[in-house]
């Protein structure tokens, strides 16, 4: 409602046992303003809770620990959703005490949340009293639990005239008991012409009790209001919840609200049902019989007609076949029809307790949800040990990764309370940069190409359908993947047959310019719109004739070697890793004598990908050689181009981008590695070696500037500046930096690099395509951060599922090994032939996890019970592969130009693999027949044999070494035990 602002109040009885209860964060999070009681925190734990209420400003109390071991008493907090901050909503502190303070055109007053502790009753009240004398006579909002007993009593006085406010002048309650601490907070409202609401409004008329425990009930959470303010109150009630044995208090007031959100209902996806799978293809087949489909004239009309196809030939989409079929969907998996009948009984018993007020019905309602919580916990526990079931007999990566995806320790994150306006104004920006660069004006050539133009062939819908992955979010017309991929071949031609018919006249369907916005959280504050980033969802069928684009226009560049060799970016065959390696092999071969440096310049735009001209990317895609059928397609594509952002209460207004590239198109990367292909000529200077000169490497928008000189780099940069004037480019200055390769000394004080003006920073460490680079290229301080990441993922994302007893071993070492060990090896193939000892910390931290073993239990027992084996062992294999796929590369490729440059000068892996090589009697003469097992082979008798050795010469364990030492090591550990 836009003119009531609601307010929840509430014991909670603790915040931990609630993480994983969806429900109660939604409940929490329907309100404008909540006040939690008794949360149990202590400010170490704030962090934990942060995220599960995005969208409201946050103010914490925490906790008294008064002892070392044990729960923490009390702890409060408080939340004032974002909207509500703009409306004069503000935190406030009185007399230490956390407040809230409402500042209207006409009116003001002070929401002060209660939390009156029992054995410290006396001081709290007359803290409380304290603040109403601070704030003189201003209007007061008192709410909380106040733990005192009135029963019935604070009659409103004739001469008080409340009529009109629906407010009854004496008050109800089913607590018929007074205590004296009852008439002190009477006396305190008296004083201060409170009006208690408990008893006395519409949504309270019989005095509902606030507590009901398994002891006894009563009335003691209260909600007074000043007299004055009375007519703010619309209603007051105690809500009937079962989260904890406190019940909330609900109070509505009438304000006016002057935020309003244009908002559009979005369509639920069409789900891929199981009945699907057996009998859509079936389905499709005999409609496609029994109908004529003509395709009609206009464009929009045709996609309509392929839709609603679909629609009729799937479960979900024909109403007819699901009316009284729809299967329920629970926030839990474990949480069945067994707990949803024991939660409805128990809030049905809980509801007839407040009617009758009987005593039996109170005790079957204690009963029941006892059973409901024991029955929610049994049924917990039931499905993991189901998982583990399913662990036990999984056989393919697909259903491995559903389980692991199932058993993650997640934390809960809700709705986002930025404004759908605020979501609105921010992508629109960004979508929609200023064109700066001065218009570019030129006369279309007319190019064919039979490439390009020709006909869209079956077997080329059959490939793009073949790369498409299920699950993916579909766009307008909700329609995933999953039902084109199951399409018969009749309904394919018709499709393959409308997508030719719109190439061929580059009349593209209005739905095909349309996207939605969904907004993914990066990291920082969670209510910064700008700490999101968005990806954008098309139609289904708009993908598949963009794959349809794609397909002709990669086949095109690899015919014509239209991109340049340094530009790995979205590639076949190319990958970050060869980026990597060439770097790293240029710094080497650039600083293997002394006195020589290497000069690099990391580059980073501003949203890269959302500020071409598109005139201009027409222009440089004509200037390639592209033909006029195909850009005429792209330019139809792109013609009416808008989106709407998905917020969590449904679809923005759809807004118009005109510039950059389409988010969320398969083409958008090619397209744009064709606008800035020729960069590369632009730029000039660079360095030579191998025969070829080297002037940067790019990753799609990821640049890097090399150069064998100081001045040589500036002149590059300020090349950079000129091409990024040209076209509509911006160097995000925060984010580029300058790194000075060599193997020590300082830098001189002129070298220094400046960007129009502006210096660019250089720096001693930079994360370069995920690796992070010093100026000695000491991979340490990259290693020590992603031992970090690693630990992280173990600890949290994966605590439970490594903890669980029951779980193999082999699926928990599957587990490590493709989801933890992967975040350390990252890059592998490049730096795997060196062993680091921070790389082999992750293992003996994994192993002292899974085996919950001491954090100082020596490095040698840890291996020899467990046999697990070094890391290096992996990545030495991943290197050696790698360098085996180098050398299978064309002559024309920098991996291997760079690499035979290595060999050549005899430098970094090359001379590491033969020692390696040379030391265990391994003849090498090329990469591609060299013996690794033989090596492996050696290196694991090596490390066996001085694992046994510091056994023996162990002073502090001096017993291990009398145990029996098996010569492979122990076979104790496995999955039966």
């Amino acid at each position: 409602n836009d003119k009531c602002c609601s307010i929840l109040s509430y014991n909670v009885c603790g915040l931990r046992n609630k993480k994983e209860k969806v429900s109660f964060f939604e409940f929490v999070k329907s309100y404008d303003i909540f006040l939690l009681y008794e949360t149990f925190l202590v400010e170490e734990d704030f962090v934990y809770f942060e995220n599960c209420f995005t969208g409201f400003q946050l103010c914490w109390v925490e906790a008294l620990r008064n002892v070392k071991f044990g729960r923490a008493i009390g702890g409060n907090l408080y939340g004032i959703r974002n909207q509500l901050i703009s409306e004069g909503f503000s935190f406030r502190k009185i007399e230490n005490q956390f407040v809230i303070y409402y500042s209207g055109r006409d009116l003001n007053f002070y929401l002060l949340p209660v939390y009156i502790r029992i054995n410290e009753w006396k001081e709290d009240l007359d803290k409380i009293s304290n603040m109403f004398r601070q704030v003189g006579s201003a209007n007061l909002i008192l709410i909380g639990d106040c733990n005192v007993r009135i029963s019935e009593n604070q009659v409103i006085p004739e001469e008080l005239d409340i009529v009109g406010l629906n407010l009854s002048s004496e008050r109800k309650s089913k607590d018929a008991i007074i205590n004296s601490k009852g008439e002190r907070f009477l006396e305190l409202c008296s004083d201060f012409e409170l009006i208690v609401l408990n008893g006395r409004t519409p949504g309270d008329r019989k005095g509902e009790f606030t507590f009901l425990g398994p002891r006894g009930n009563s009335v003691i959470d209260l909600c007074s209001v000043s007299l004055s303010i009375l007519a703010l109150v619309k209603d007051f009630q105690v809500r009937a919840e079962i989260f904890s044995d406190h019940m909330p208090l609900h109070l509505s007031l009438n304000l006016e609200r002057t935020y309003k959100e244009n908002l559009f209902p979005i369509l639920p996806k069409l789900k891929w049902t199981g009945y699907d799978a057996l009998n859509f293809k079936d389905n499709l087949n005999n409609l496609m019989q029994d109908m004529q489909i003509d395709i009609p004239d206009d464009p929009q009309e045709g996609v309509n007609l392929f839709v609603n196809i679909i629609k009729r030939a799937s479960y979900l989409g024909n109403t007819n076949q699901i009316e009284n079929k729809f299967k329920c969907q629970f926030r839990e998996k474990w949480f069945d029809f067994q707990c949803v009948a024991l939660r409805k009984k128990t809030f049905n018993l809980l509801n007839l307790y407040r009617k009758t007020n009987c005593y039996l019905i109170k005790e079957l309602y204690v009963q029941s949800n006892q059973k409901f919580k024991i029955m929610c916990q049994n049924k917990k526990r039931e499905f993991h040990l189901s998982i583990v079931d399913k662990f036990r007999t999984v056989k393919d990566s697909k259903g491995f990764w559903e389980l692991i995806n199932i058993v993650k320790n997640r934390k809960y994150i809700g709705g986002l309370g930025i404004t759908c306006e605020q979501w609105v104004n921010y992508f629109n920006q960004l979508l929609n940069p200023p064109v700066q660069a001065s218009p570019i004006s030129y006369a279309p050539p007319f190019i064919s190409n039979e490439t390009l133009d020709k006909a869209f062939q079956f077997q080329e819908l059959k490939q793009v359908l073949n790369r498409a992955k299920n699950g993916k979010a579909p766009g307008y017309d909700r329609i995933p993947y999953e039902f084109f991929k199951d399409c018969p071949d009749v309904f394919l031609e018709k499709l393959l047959h409308y997508f030719n018919l719109i190439y061929n006249s580059s009349n593209i369907p209005d739905s095909f310019s349309k996207s939605i916005i969904f907004p993914l959280f990066k990291k920082g504050e969670t209510n910064i719109v700008s700490n999101y980033r968005g990806i954008s969802f098309m139609d289904c069928m708009a993908k598949l004739f963009s794959g349809l684009l794609l397909l002709r226009l990669q086949q095109w560049m690899e015919e014509n070697n239209v991109l340049n060799e340094c530009q790995a970016g979205f590639r076949i065959g190319y990958s970050t890793v060869d980026n990597i390696f060439n770097l790293l092999c240029l710094i080497k071969l650039r600083t293997r004598k002394k006195r020589q440096k290497m000069y690099c310049c990391f580059i980073d735009f501003k949203a890269a990908f959302d500020s071409p001209d598109r005139n201009a990317l027409f222009y440089k895609l004509f200037a390639l050689g592209v033909s006029n059928k195909f850009i005429n397609a792209l330019q139809a594509l792109y013609k009416n181009t808008e989106s709407s952002v998905w917020t969590s209460k449904g679809l923005s207004e759809a807004f118009v981008t005109s510039v950059g590239l389409r988010q969320g198109c398969l083409l958008s990367p090619s397209l744009f590695s064709l606008f800035i292909n020729d960069f590369y000529d632009f730029i000039e200077g660079g360095i030579r070696m191998g025969g070829v000169n080297i002037r940067c490497l790019m990753y799609a928008d990821d640049l890097v500037l090399v150069a064998p000189e100081r001045k040589v780099l500036q002149m590059m940069v300020n090349r950079l500046a000129g091409y990024c004037n040209t076209w509509n480019l911006a160097v995000n200055l925060t984010k580029s930096k300058v790194m000075v390769f060599r193997k020590g000394g300082r830098l001189a004080n002129n070298e220094k690099w400046y960007l129009e003006g502006k210096r660019l920073e250089t720096v001693n460490f930079y994360n370069y395509l995920g690796i992070g680079l010093t100026p000695l290229v000491n991979l340490k301080p990259h290693f020590l951060d992603k031992l970090h990441k690693a630990k992280l993922a173990i600890n949290i994302t994966y605590r439970k599922f490594i903890n669980e007893n029951v779980i193999p071993l082999t699926k928990k070492l599957e587990v490590y090994n493709a989801a933890v060990r992967s975040v350390i090896c990252y890059a592998g193939q490049v730096w795997g032939h060196q062993n680091f000892e921070e790389v082999e910390k992750l293992n003996l931290f994994f192993i002292k996890k899974l085996f919950s073993l001491p954090v100082h239990t020596p490095r040698y027992i840890a291996y020899l019970e467990s046999g697990f084996l070094p890391i290096y062992f992996y990545t030495l294999q991943l290197h050696f592969n790698y360098l085996k796929k180098v050398f299978a590369m064309p002559n024309s490729r920098l991996p291997r130009i760079l690499a035979q440059e290595i060999i050549k000068y005899n430098i970094y892996w090359h001379k590491d693999n033969l020692d390696l090589c040379t030391k265990y009697g391994v003849t090498f003469s090329h990469y591609d027949d060299i013996n690794l097992d033989d090596i492996l082979a050696n290196l694991k008798t090596e490390f066996r044999s001085a694992m046994v050795e510091r056994a023996n010469e162990s002073r502090f364990h001096y017993l291990y070494k009398d145990l029996m030492l098996e010569p492979e090591g122990r076979r104790y550990i496995s999955d039966a035990n």
